[in-house]
């Protein structure tokens, strides 16, 4: 609905609804305070709110509220009993969601990375991580299982041999093509794939 249509509609409702009671200027500023909200979505909420209380501001002036629901028997409402009637403003829709919602609560975290080859499980967006090998590292052989400091245990799957020898040398694993992954040694050019097993 345009605007112009919206306010000669609430303006209808400003003159037809004005009880005794009412200022006869309070409507109006109210109408001309949602007309200077420039978010068109709060604008429109602002009209429909102002809308709401007209309508009951007009039936109250001409007593056409419905009665309140007759209180239930004392013992209890049997089983063919209607609901009371919700009032009109106990049936106003809440505002929608604005794009200011909490974000997801989704956190990266190095203990995910590679789990998705371990059960099938969802994994990490980082594309690396960084532990020290526990013990004498002596290279890579076909098989080899790598036990890290961060309690991550990874096996080779590629092919290739390397025999270098060092105590707790730092690890580097990086993400790689078609959700594989590299191992690689300091002090090392050279990288083997391999797979989270723990």
């Amino acid at each position: 609905m345009s605007k112009p249509l919206i306010m000669a509609g609430l303006a209808a409702l400003v003159v037809s609804a004005q009880a005794p009671a009412a200022e006869p200027d309070s409507a109006a500023s109210a109408f001309m305070k949602c007309a200077r909200i420039s978010n068109d979505g709060q604008r429109l909420l602002c009209y429909d709110r102002l809308a709401t209380d007209l309508i009951e501001l007009g039936l109250t002036a001409r007593g056409g509220l419905p009665a309140a629901p007759a209180a239930a028997p004392k013992g209890g409402a049997g089983k063919g009993a209607a609901a009371p009637a919700a009032s009109p403003q106990q049936t106003e829709t809440a505002p929608p969601a604005t794009a200011e919602a909490a974000p997801e609560t989704a956190v990266s975290s190095a203990d995910q990375f590679g789990v998705e080859r371990v059960e099938g499980a969802a994994g990490t967006d980082i594309d690396e991580i960084q532990s020290r090998y526990v013990g004498e590292f002596t290279g890579w052989d076909g098989k080899t299982v790598f036990e890290l400091e961060n309690g991550q245990i990874w096996q080779q799957s590629g092919s290739g041999r390397m025999t270098y020898r060092v105590v707790n040398p730092m690890i580097t694993i990086k993400r790689a093509f078609m959700g594989s992954y590299l191992l690689k040694v300091e002090g090392r050019n050279k990288s083997v794939r391999v797979k989270r097993i723990k």
